[in-house]
This record gives C-alpha cells, structure tokens and sequence, in this order.
C-alpha cells in the first residue's frame, strides 16, 4: 500500500465534506508524516477507502495494524504531536484500544472522534486538571478513562463511551461521546433499532423511549416509528439529520442508569463514588460549515431536555447543550500540548 505526503490526499467529487473536513487541518504543525489511505473492514468487501486517510505507521499497512502494535501507535503520535507525557499517553492509549471493536486500526484515521478525544483529554491528572462548565457550573476535573464500558441490555453488546471524566473531589462523574465529523457526514432519515429495546422485561427505559408519543418529543416531530422486522424497528424522520447520534446517547444513558445503580460492567467502575453522574456530548466545532452543527446542537438539547423530563427522577443527567472543543481550548489552553491545539485550531474557521 502507497505512503504518502499530505499534498496527494484526493476526493471523489461525491465527497466534498470530506475535503473541507481534511482542509480543517493545520498539516504545517507535523513534521516527518506520512499518510496511507484507511482500510474500512466489511467482510468480502473489505477495500481501502477513496474518502478516508490515515497517519501511516513504519512498514505496517494500515490494513494490517493490531492491538499488538499499540506500542507502535503510541510513539508515532508521540512524535508527530511532541506530547508531553509519553508515558502517561501510551497507558491511556491502551485504553482505547482495549475496548471493544476494532480501534486500535481506527485510532490512526485521521479524523477520528477517538484520536481527537484521546489527543485533547489524556493527559488530565489531579496535578493536571482540567475545567468544564457543567450546566452552568465550573467543576474542575482530574481524572481521565477511555473506551469505558456500561451495561445496557443483558445479553447484548455494552455501551462502550469515549470518555469519562472524574472531578477532583471525586463528587461528579462525566460520561462523554466525542463526535468530530458525524454529524456531518453520518446524517440520515432512518435508523434502524433492535426489539430488545422495546421489551420491557429487558429495558424499562427503551420501552418509555421508544413509542410514538416520545419518539416525537426525543427525535424531533418529524420523526415516527415504523416497524421493520419481528428483530427491529425503524425511526424514521421527514429531515436529513445525525438520528445515530441519538440513538446512541439513548444506549449511552441506559448503561450510565445501570452504572448509578452499581451494576457494573467494566472492572474500573468500583473505584468511583459520585454523588453526581452526567451524560453528554463534545462536538469538534472549527469547520467552516455552520449548519449541520446548529442543526445537531438543536437536535441534541431538545432531546436532553425530554430525557430529563422524562426521567426527572434519575440519578443520571443529561448536560443541557452540547460541549463544543473550541471552548474547551479557550478555557484549558495551557494544559493541552501545543501541536495538537495548532494541529485542529491552527486554521481556525470560526
């Protein structure tokens, strides 16, 4: 498989979100990279993508890469970003790549939500805290985990959230979904859903979530229920809109339900005692498209709000709006390494 310099990146004229998303960039921060298109994995046809780059790891193609090369991808992006704790980014790296699915091959596509979210957040430690305004509230935070696990329907696959975040005083707990590019290139009409959520003897909240009454008030009032098969059931709606995302903060909430009420998945949940548990998103926000964010934002808060509504009596909020990555570097500029900053906000678009 061809490496390459970052001037030969391509993109069919059917892609052009991809090419203003790779001309968010700022290449000049990197020296010494090398980029090979991404293999996406889809059985028989598996094949590289014409849309999708990339870093390129020494002699390994891209196809080829491994938990067993984490090492590998922990120096190249040490290099690449001159970050400041080498140690501290390979451990957190494991992390990522420990979870379920195929990440330790998606971590090097260059615009990964999970490298972005690793790059910004890994090196938070009590020594190296962090602030976030938690619906209108400072809290400042000095603990990091990625790729964490909560139970969501028994028998079924875990609800796997990027981040999680751990105040000081140990009182509050952030879980995080990173979203980079999908709400831009991941819209749809339909989503398609799994019984197991509408069964109340297996999820009392799926089955609350999923009927045409608040299917309209979570999705928006252009959104309906239609059946699709006797294993799922479609929402469907009139707009082009990141319906997924939703779909997966309903995943994201369930598990952090079951989290509150201590039944555990992932072996690092016992160390926690929040008295406060909160659920939200963080949006890379610097391209030069405005709309589709104000739209998943708009989405998203209506959606938040209907939840909590829904569900006032949990022990599980949701954050009211979205977070957006740009006001995270406005308020924690010093604590994030000065190539990754100048790598996502250096051509800044805002």
């Amino acid at each position: 498989m061809e490496v390459f310099n970052v001037d030969k990146i391509v993109f069919d004229k059917k892609h052009k979100d991809f090419e203003m998303i790779y001309k968010t960039f700022n290449w000049n921060v990197l020296s010494n990279l090398s980029i090979q298109q991404t293999w996406w994995k889809n059985g028989k046809n598996s094949k590289y993508s014409s849309n999708s780059y990339s870093f390129a790891l020494d002699k390994i193609e891209n196809k080829d890469i491994t938990k067993k090369d984490v090492n590998k991808i922990s120096e190249l992006f040490v290099n690449l970003f001159s970050l400041s704790n080498k140690d501290l980014f390979c451990k957190k790296l494991i992390e990522v790549c420990s979870g379920s699915g195929d990440e330790s091959r998606k971590i090097t596509t260059i615009h990964s939500s999970s490298l972005c979210a690793l790059l910004f957040f890994y090196n938070i430690t009590k020594e190296h805290p962090i602030k976030l305004i938690i619906n209108d509230k400072i809290v400042t935070f000095g603990e990091v985990y990625f790729e964490f696990q909560n139970n969501c329907i028994d028998g079924r696959r875990p609800s796997n959230i990027d981040v999680v975040l751990i105040s000081v005083d140990g009182e509050t707990l952030l879980f995080l979904e990173s979203k980079f590019s999908e709400y831009i290139t991941s819209c749809s009409k339909t989503v398609e859903i799994s019984n197991a959520y509408q069964n109340p003897k297996l999820c009392q909240i799926g089955e609350k979530i999923y009927n045409s009454e608040n299917v309209k008030k979570l999705f928006g009032e252009n959104s309906t229920i239609i059946e699709n098969d006797k294993n799922s059931f479609k929402i469907k709606s009139t707009e082009n809109i990141y319906i997924e995302g939703l779909k997966q903060m309903v995943s994201h909430y369930i598990g952090a339900v079951r989290f509150s009420k201590k039944e555990y998945k992932d072996e690092r949940s016992k160390q926690f005692n929040p008295k406060n548990i909160y659920l939200g998103t963080i949006l890379f926000d610097n391209f030069s498209t405005t709309e589709r964010l104000e739209n998943y934002e708009n989405l998203y808060s209506n959606f938040s709000n209907a939840i909590n509504e829904l569900f006032e009596n949990s022990n599980v909020s949701l954050l009211a709006k979205p977070l957006k990555y740009s006001e995270y570097v406005s308020a924690n500029s010093d604590k994030i390494d000065t190539k990754v900053r100048e790598f996502y906000f250096g051509n800044n678009n805002n």
